[in-house]
Parts: structure tokens; C-alpha cells; sequence
């Protein structure tokens, strides 16, 4: 069943962006009305013949509401500090949202305030073809999140929708996705995941992070990376489960980081595929031997990882036939001194270079 939505703003402009963003999102699951006159809403209030499940109104448009007894769930569009204080005594009673911010954190807020208490869930529409991607190497300083960055960009502009999740206890991120800091990052994020929150995904749909430049959707890292230490497999393998079940994303790319445990090989079981990166180097081919010898003392994952891994082979101009425990490289990368790009104080791939042409390589061949 559909959820029934009131949206009832005297910003025309504001309910046209509104409404375009909920058509495209929520296509089959709401049944929405729009009002930007209050004498024309009253009327409909009093004619309806089902209750409305979440009223989303502005202030002004607030006074002497009629029939609110057949409303489940009013929340207040609220015009920043001025409208708060102008509207307290409305706020004592209501749940309150700020008026003004990206389409989908505010559709985030609002589900989650209705699904507060109750068992009402409601995600954007999806599909069930999410691949989980995970980018793996035993080596630091192997270009691991190069590959993972430059995979979930490529892919992002090719009209993929991307969550990218680093899963490293000090990540490198800010690097690539410089924003100011958000209200919420990943400590908010597992905090969620450890009390196993139905809700989690339409939590995250106001938590995540667009990047406008590359269009890939993430998550700031842990206030401290000593937070890492708190995760436990079971914490990856919920959270990667619902993410994918959710059917938000075609693709989940998972950064983890260089350690051998328990969450990393619990991530790579539930991916579609991994990303193996090594250098070309004897620290690199040792490092990587040992972890093909560690996946090899356990045989109830041995086939399922052994299967799945895609080994890449970085800062490797003019090497071919390099093979890793008999096992032959699926992908050459160079070194590519014009990989990134810098812009508006943000690195950027450059999609042009050598590099970016081999990993594009490396994406067509997952997308067969």
C-alpha cells in the first residue's frame, strides 16, 4: 500500500523541485498532494476519506488546521533559525525539519521521523541488481584507494548509482572528497548498525554524502580510528546486506583495509567481485602470496574468495606475463603521473590518462 503524502508550502518553485525529485524517487510508493494555497488544503483536509500518513507543511500555512485528527504524522518545513523561533510554540508539538537542503536527506529525515515508533519503512524505488565491488590489497601504499576511487568514478559516469564505503580505520578520503564535515559519518552509521536498526537504510539516505563532482555517494570516516577496533564481522555483514538488499545502488564499492581478519573476509564473501591490488615489487609478490596461502587454510571460503578476485597489478609500465603463486595478473596499470587532476581545490581523476583507460578496461569486463 502506498503511503499517502500532504506537502503544503506557498513556494510554488519549491513544491515544483519537490514534487519532481518524489515523482522520480517514489514513483509507486506514495500517493502525494500538493497545495500551495491554505484555504484549498483545509477544504481537502475536510473532504478526505482516508487518514494521510505524513502532513510535511510549512508554518504559515499551519494556523487553525482543520481535521488534524486524520493525520499520522505532521512535520514542520522549517526556514532556518528565524521560522524556529518565530514557530516554538508549533515545534513543542511537531517534528520539525529544516526547509532548505538536498531532496534527499530531507525525504531521509521525513521517513525516518514517520517510521519512528512504528513498523512504517519506505525506501526510494530500487532494483535488486546491486554488485558489491571490494578493493583489497595486503600492501600499504599500493594504490588500493586510487583503484577504489577511480572504479566508483568511471562507473558513476557511466550513469551507475555508487555508494562508496571505506572500511579503513585511517582513511584517505578527505583527500578526494574535500566538503566541510557533516553531521554524520560512520561512527553514526555503526552506532546504527550495532543496535541492527530496521530502519537503517532510510537512515542512511539522509547520512550519505553526494559528492556534485563525481556524483559517487559516501560517508565521512570514524571520529577516531580507534572506533575501527569495535567493529565486528557480524556489524559488516548486516550492514553490506542491507545496503544491498535496499536495491539503492548498482554498485557498493567497499575500500577495506590492508589487515587479514574476520570483517575484511566477511566483506569479501558477500562481494560480487574483489579487487586484488598488488605493486611490482618483491615486498608486494611476497605480502601477496602470503594472503593467497592464508585464503588457502580455509576451505569454507577458499573457493567462494578464490573465485571472485581480480588481481591488479599497479605502478607496472612495460611488465607483462607477471604471474603471483601461479597464478596469472588479470590487469596491468602504469604509473601515471597525470592520473589526478586538481579543481576547485578537489583531486579529480583524469579519465584521459593511461591509468583510467586500463581500469575502464577492467569495468567493461565486470559489466559483461
Amino acid at each position: 500500500m502506498r503511503i499517502h503524502m500532504v506537502i503544503a508550502d506557498n513556494d510554488k518553485d519549491y513544491l515544483e523541485a519537490l514534487e519532481g525529485y518524489l515523482t522520480e524517487n517514489y514513483q509507486f510508493k506514495l500517493h502525494l498532494s500538493i497545495f500551495s494555497r491554505k484555504e484549498y488544503l483545509d477544504q481537502s483536509l475536510k473532504e478526505a476519506n482516508r487518514e494521510i500518513d505524513i502532513l510535511l507543511i510549512s508554518p504559515e500555512m499551519l494556523s487553525n488546521l482543520a481535521e488534524i485528527k486524520k493525520i499520522k504524522k505532521v512535520i514542520l518545513l522549517i526556514d532556518g533559525k528565524k521560522d524556529m523561533k518565530d514557530n516554538q510554540e508549533a515545534e513543542n508539538i511537531y517534528s520539525s525539519i529544516l526547509k532548505y537542503q538536498p531532496c534527499h536527506k530531507l525525504m531521509g529525515e521525513v521517513l525516518d521521523l514517520y517510521s519512528e515508533g512504528s513498523n512504517n519503512y519506505l525506501l526510494p524505488n530500487g532494483n535488486t541488481e546491486s554488485k558489491i565491488l571490494s578493493v583489497y590489497s595486503p600492501v600499504g601504499g599500493s594504490g588500493k584507494t586510487t583503484m577504489a576511487i577511480g572504479v566508483a568514478t568511471l562507473l558513476a559516469q557511466m550513469g551507475k548509482r555508487i555508494f562508496y564505503l571505506n572500511l579503513e580505520g585511517i582513511s584517505s578520503i578527505k583527500q578526494y572528497f574535500p566538503q566541510e564535515t557533516p553531521h554524520f559519518n560512520a561512527s553514526n552509521l555503526f552506532y546504527l548498525v550495532k543496535e541492527q536498526k530496521k530502519n537503517l537504510i532510510t537512515k542512511l539516505s539522509s547520512m550519505q554524502i553526494k559528492d556534485h563532482g563525481t556524483q559517487i555517494n559516501y560517508i565521512d570516516p570514524f571520529d577516531s580510528a580507534l572506533e575501527w577496533d569495535e567493529i565486528k564481522e557480524d556489524d559488516i555483514d548486516f550492514l553490506l546486506k542491507e545496503i544491498q538488499n535496499s536495491g539503492l545502488y548498482d554498485y557498493i564499492i567497499v575500500d577495506l583495509s590492508s589487515n587479514f581478519d574476520l570483517r575484511n573476509i566477511k566483506a569479501m564473501t558477500l562481494s560480487t567481485s574483489i579487487i586484488f591490488v598488488l605493486q611490482y615489487n618483491l615486498t608486494s609478490k611476497a605480502k601477496g602470496e602470503g594472503f593467497l596461502k592464508e585464503i588457502e587454510r580455509l576451505p569454507y571460503i577458499k573457493d567462494t574468495i578464490q573465485n571472485k578476485l581480480i588481481l591488479a597489478l599497479n605502478y607496472a609500465s612495460n611488465i607483462k606475463n607477471y604471474c603471483l603463486a601461479e597464478r596469472s595478473v588479470d590487469y596491468y596499470f602504469p604509473e601515471d603521473r597525470e592520473l589526478w587532476l586538481t579543481r576547485n581545490n578537489q583531486i579529480i581523476l583524469n579519465t584521459n590518462s593511461d591509468f583510467s583507460k586500463a581500469l575502464f578496461n577492467l569495468i567493461q569486463n565486470l559489466e559483461k
